[in-house]
């Protein structure tokens, strides 16, 4: 007799620091060759002056605070928001934490602000504008209802950042805060959830606690 009971579903693995890294490589690389492509060859701009420009300092000072404070504040609310626990067991299910150290948080977070801030900022912002290029941003971060809102709100304020400063020094350290600041959070936070079959580590040796 055939067996017609459905089989399980299988549980997909988490992707481990290492796949992260190199799947941010592929897709950097992707998105600062058709900013190139476009900004440089298509439009003809020299890309220094298109992209990066001002008091690169003072830039990055203004970005990073911005970034890592949109963090903390939407990180301290969030419990308080639905659907945000579902963006945290979404993201716990997508990426192995267990392995990550504070090392590819530098790194993951250095491979996504970069990138996306050339593309979306510094290339498709100046063709379809600043809420077009927003909504565009929100869409392909969208893991779940609210991560599309909350991408879209965070695309929207980096937008401001590079029209602003008519530069993506900015945008780029607020992305690059925004990202460390939140992974530095939700690493702490499953590593010290009872609830969450994890092991608790301590994120910048690896060691277990004392």
């Amino acid at each position: 007799m055939t067996d017609i009971r459905p089989k399980p579903t299988p549980q997909r693995r988490p992707v481990s620091p290492a796949e992260l890294m190199r799947l941010g490589l592929i897709l950097g690389i992707t998105m600062i060759g058709a900013g190139i492509l476009w900004t440089g060859l298509v439009r003809d701009q020299n890309l220094l002056d298109a992209w990066f420009s001002g008091n690169i300092f003072i830039q990055i000072v203004v970005g990073a605070i911005s970034g890592a404070t949109f963090s903390l504040i939407l990180w301290l609310i969030g419990p308080y928001v639905k659907g945000f626990e579902t963006i945290r067991e979404r993201l716990v299910r997508i990426i192995d934490f267990r392995a990550v150290r504070w090392w590819h948080i530098v790194v993951i977070s250095f491979l996504a602000a970069v990138p996306e801030e050339i593309f979306f900022r510094g290339t498709l912002q100046p063709v379809t504008g600043l809420i077009i290029a927003a909504f565009i941003f929100g869409a392909l971060h969208s893991i779940t209802p609210l991560y599309f809102v909350y991408a879209t709100v965070a695309g929207f304020g980096l937008g401001l950042l590079a029209e602003w400063q008519d530069s993506l020094w900015s945008p780029i350290a607020a992305h690059y805060a925004v990202d460390f600041v939140s992974l530095v959070l939700l690493t702490r936070w499953v590593r010290h959830d009872n609830s969450t079959p994890i092991e608790t580590v301590n994120l910048v040796s690896g060691e277990p606690p004392a």
